[in-house]
């Protein structure tokens, strides 16, 4: 929420713009190599992305899992998800790239769907950020 209690509509061009910049340029090589071994991402895993927005955690870390692998992108916002959608075949190869508008707190999902969950910039926006670990906890296998 903005400080003036308006909502941000992340879908605004001056918004995704900005996403855009800080998603191509966020993470380091090095890093998201080191990231991506601490997430056990390896080929052939289904990962989902809670708040995927326009799909960059999809894109950089595709070529951790993505041969033969699942990525499930999930916003609450259907243009980021069309969007994010239509980006993905720029990317998504050799696996599926799937995209759902979905809520946080109650994800379109079973219990023990994916081997991994992951979000970038999305618990600071929340009201509610321990029930979405919650919610993210339950759809990932233990």
């Amino acid at each position: 929420m903005a400080s003036d209690n308006k909502e941000i509509k992340w879908s605004d061009k001056c918004f995704r713009d900005m996403l855009v910049y800080q998603r191509k340029s966020a993470i380091h090589k090095h890093a998201r190599d080191r990231i991506a071994s601490l997430y056990g991402l390896r080929p052939g895993i289904t990962v989902i992305d809670v708040g995927c927005g326009l799909g960059f955690l999809g894109s950089n870390y595709w070529k951790y899992f993505g041969k033969d692998g699942h990525y499930i992108g999930v916003d609450i916002s259907l243009d980021l998800v069309k969007r994010a959608h239509k980006g993905s075949s720029e990317w998504a190869n050799g696996g599926k790239a799937n995209f759902a508008v979905g809520n946080v707190y109650n994800l379109p999902f079973a219990d023990n769907t994916a081997d991994a969950v992951m979000c970038q910039t999305l618990l600071m926006h929340l009201k509610d950020s321990m029930l979405a670990l919650k919610e993210m906890i339950r759809v990932t296998k233990i």
